[in-house]
């Protein structure tokens, strides 16, 4: 068995545009009360680019947000930055209401209601073509060092049927992070979305031809907003101002910027 190094990386200094350089930090942007005497509604995330970058509001949620916030009265939503780890503490202390980029399967251990998904995505194995060869590479994790997430959930960990498999792992913040790493040669192997993978290669496309992604994902999945029962929203109000912005093509719009696809809620009528 490997050593497993749990330590986090915080930053890495790489000639990389920065993506979100010059904007207002996140307590510049956080409304403690909602105007118009609504019902202020705290949605907490974790960092993970294009989806949420904190120190900015140019990202995917917060213009979902802005629709949900633009297309009714009577509720305010608000962003707030939560760890990973602290999910769950987060909606338990009452310092979140709802969860958003969320799903119950990732080591939730408190019932929660789910919304219509905001996202399809697949987690994927990257790793240096000059190192690499071909895609051969990742068909063994033997004398491979791994950049991970810390308090994310790989499956690839602990395959059903199979024994748990060890590589030496690095735990970073953020999924960006995890590609730095790789380009930066700390590690052999990282593991990130798809969606975090193509929005760091559009900010960065001089090192597109250096990376090596693999044809198998790791897992597929769906983010939503996860809703606690006793929160003051419901999932099915939630699906609801989702529909309506929906149909008013603001969640389109916001969407498109990032090269994602929006959503279809009409489907669910």
């Amino acid at each position: 068995m490997k050593k497993v190094a749990l330590f986090m990386v915080l930053g890495l200094c790489l000639p990389f545009a920065a993506a979100f350089a010059g904007v207002n930090s996140l307590s510049d942007t956080v409304k403690e009360e909602a105007p118009d005497n609504r019902k202020l509604i705290k949605v907490g995330t974790s960092e993970r680019p294009p989806l949420f970058i904190s120190h900015s509001t140019k990202d995917v949620t917060n213009g979902v947000l802005e629709a949900m916030n633009a297309v009714q009265n009577d509720f305010w939503f608000s962003v707030r930055d939560i760890p990973v780890k602290r999910r769950s503490h987060s909606v338990k202390g009452g310092m979140v209401d709802i969860v958003m980029w969320d799903n119950p399967a990732w080591e939730w251990q408190i019932p929660l209601d789910t919304s219509w998904p905001l996202l399809q995505a697949k987690d994927v194995f990257i790793a240096l073509k000059d190192k690499a060869g071909g895609k051969g590479y990742f068909d063994s994790y033997t004398d491979k060092t791994f950049s991970l997430v810390s308090g994310y959930t790989y499956r690839f960990l602990a395959p059903e049927k199979k024994s748990p498999i060890n590589p030496e792992v690095i735990y970073v913040k953020s999924e960006e992070i995890s590609i730095k790493m790789l380009l930066a040669n700390r590690v052999d192997i990282a593991v990130t979305s798809d969606v975090t993978l193509k929005w760091f290669l559009e900010m960065n496309p001089q090192v597109k031809s250096r990376i090596l992604i693999s044809d198998r994902p790791e897992v597929q999945y769906e983010r939503m907003f996860l809703v606690p029962k006793e929160s003051p929203i419901t999932a099915s109000e939630i699906n609801q101002i989702l529909l309506m912005a929906g149909k008013q093509g603001l969640l389109e719009s916001n969407y498109k910027r990032f090269g994602l696809d929006a959503p279809d809620y009409t489907r669910f009528q």
